[in-house]
């Protein structure tokens, strides 16, 4: 059985933005897994805070911006629908040309709302982590091969 330390260094040997890239190319259905993979390396682990943007629930926080907005909750609802979708849709040129809105607007206002909203909610817990590891992987299928794979994590 690893341990929680363990666990966490196995996590670290490929960064998550490999993973994302490579995961949807696997083909659906069950796969067999034979590997043996031994990790030397050293972790380092902080626990810090963090703003609590990640964890505010937006929905909700949206959906009782709308109820006290009162009898402007169809307008608002309207906007917020249109922001939403453009925001996702559309890049910084897109925005600028399309609702008129500078980027330089744009930013002042996201600041605006971190300074006046954000900054003043309470702090999330988090753990940040570093991790220099060397992986090597001891048995290929066929039993004959040595691979290297060296993985810098910061």
């Amino acid at each position: 059985m690893l341990s929680h330390l363990e666990k966490f260094a196995v996590s670290k040997i490929v960064p998550e933005s490999q993973v994302k890239k490579f995961k949807g190319s696997l083909p659906s259905g069950e796969h067999d897994i034979d590997l043996i993979i031994r990790i030397f390396g050293k972790m380092t682990v902080t626990h810090g805070d963090k703003d609590s943007t990640c964890s505010i629930p937006w929905l909700k926080a949206l959906a009782i911006a709308l109820h006290k907005s009162g009898i402007q909750q169809d307008n608002i609802l309207t906007a917020v629908e249109e922001a939403v979708k453009i925001s996702i849709a559309l890049g910084q040129d897109e925005i600028e040309e399309m609702i008129g809105m500078e980027m330089g607007t744009l930013d002042t206002l996201v600041k605006k709302i971190k300074n006046e909203v954000v900054a003043g909610l309470p702090k999330t817990p988090t753990v940040y982590s570093k991790a220099k590891l060397v992986t090597e992987k001891l048995e290929l299928e066929d039993g004959g091969e040595q691979d290297m794979m060296i993985v810098k994590v910061a």
